[in-house]
């Protein structure tokens, strides 16, 4: 006799926001940023073929150059992720490794000016979308929305995603 199974009930962020988070002010935040980056996350996918290698491509354009390794634990990948990525973006001629001027042994990446002009193109095409969803919002609203957005992401970016160069071009 084959018994009936019940259908799964559809996860709700929401729900589980509340049924962890006493205060109902924080869970409807964190319900609200998980919404947030299952949308982004959808819209990159279709959006954008490629969508991993043009995120590494934009964070290498921003570092100005990094050793592969660093380059991996500022992104919070694996270094075989980061390879496959640079082995498609290289041939692309996006981004080109050459050596470390610190320690020839090692290799640094650098974005290409070709590699530049996409990862501007796709910063462009970031804020195209995001101004877009804001602009029709009152000015102190934007305003406050930065302000928080910027506290935020402050509060949550470790400090390993903000490579400074030296005067050499090679992070800290």
């Amino acid at each position: 006799m084959v018994q009936a199974t019940a259908h799964p009930v559809p996860l709700d962020p929401e729900e589980i926001a509340r049924q962890t988070i006493d205060e109902p002010s924080t869970a409807a935040a964190v319900a609200a940023l998980i919404e947030l980056m299952s949308v982004l996350h959808r819209r990159r996918t279709l959006h954008q073929q490629g969508a991993p290698a043009g995120t590494l491509l934009m964070h290498l354009a921003r570092c100005g150059q990094l050793r592969p390794a660093d380059l991996a634990v500022s992104m919070n990948l694996d270094q075989s992720t980061i390879s496959r990525h640079l082995a498609h973006l290289t041939a692309a001629g996006l981004v080109e490794r050459s050596a470390d001027p610190r320690d020839g042994r090692a290799s640094v990446l650098r974005a290409t000016a070709a590699g530049l002009a996409q990862a501007q193109a796709l910063i462009s095409g970031r804020i195209a979308q995001v101004a877009e969803v804001i602009d029709d919002w009152p000015v102190q609203d934007r305003a406050e929305f930065a302000r928080l957005l910027t506290a935020f992401t402050n509060a949550f970016s470790p400090s390993t995603e903000h490579h400074q160069p030296t005067s050499d071009g090679v992070p800290t």
